[in-house]
């Protein structure tokens, strides 16, 4: 946001009649906070937990804001949410704190203390096919990660020993790359998603990460799953019920990915949504 767009947006909100009003929906959902001026149409603020500060107008509240249509005039990335937040108020002017102070129950909204974001990645799972002599190399056979579904608790356990091995339970201190101030901790797991078992790797940051930092870390948890701290852990077999079962957190497959929990679950119902047509 330059100063002559900061300019205008003030001279905008001046002239405003109507209050500004918090969407409270919008903060309880824990996506930021949502300022708009109230009426049919009128003029908005959006402050995201990333610190992105966006301003616009929009059309059409009816019956509600969450109905109306956005157009954004100005973005500012500010470096995190408290920033975004006293520009905002800066931006609003005097009538936006009057209006906001006025309101019942006013909050102020702040970020939680730490986040938790979750990383997804598919596991490859593999057994032996048929009989082989001891000093020969198996043939192996893929099968799908469902079948790992009544092993989780082993596999949850064989992990942690993994893990152990490597250095501890937590691998924060191991990652050197853009967002190494936000992370505060890396736990790798597994979890039931569906009919199938998934990899995930549980992350607790001091502030949410920007989009870029987001794609270093998931870059970084691939590393770990293909020649860092899994390196071996699809070597060693599980015996179980379904036979010998190797699992591996990578694989070099097209379909291989490491996704942050957004962007896993807009995957998740777009294959959904695919196997539906089909």
């Amino acid at each position: 946001m330059t100063k002559k767009e900061f300019a205008m947006w003030q001279a905008i909100t001046k002239d405003s009649q109507f209050r500004w009003t918090e969407d409270e929906i919008y903060r309880l959902n824990g996506r930021g906070a949502f300022y708009y001026t109230g009426g049919e149409d009128g003029i908005y603020m959006k402050i995201q937990n990333d610190g992105m500060l966006e301003a616009g107008n929009y059309e059409g509240a009816i019956p509600h804001i969450g109905e109306a249509f956005f157009k954004p005039a100005v973005q500012r990335q500010c470096k995190d949410y408290n920033e975004a937040y006293t520009t905002a108020m800066e931006a609003g002017g005097k009538q936006f704190l009057i209006d906001m102070l006025t309101q019942p129950d006013f909050i102020i909204p702040e970020p939680d203390e730490e986040v938790t974001v979750n990383f997804y990645c598919p596991l490859s799972v593999k057994t032996e096919d048929g009989d082989y002599e001891y000093d020969e190399e198996p043939n192996f056979v893929d099968l799908d990660s469902g079948v790992l579904l009544p092993h989780e608790e082993q596999i949850r356990a064989a992990l942690a020993e993994e893990m152990a091995r490597g250095g501890g339970a937590d691998m924060a201190s191991y990652y050197d790359g853009i967002a190494k101030d936000k992370l505060l901790s890396a736990k790798w797991d597994v979890e039931a998603v569906g009919d199938e078992l998934y990899g995930v790797i549980h992350t607790t940051l001091t502030e949410p990460l920007t989009e870029e930092e987001t794609a270093d870390l998931a870059v970084w948890i691939s590393g770990q799953n293909s020649d860092g701290l899994l390196e071996n852990f699809g070597e060693e077999p599980f015996d179980t019920a379904d036979g010998n079962l190797y699992v591996d957190f990578w694989d070099s497959g097209d379909d291989y990915f490491v996704l942050d929990e957004d962007a896993f679950w807009d995957h998740i119902n777009d294959d959904q949504q695919m196997g539906g047509l089909q």
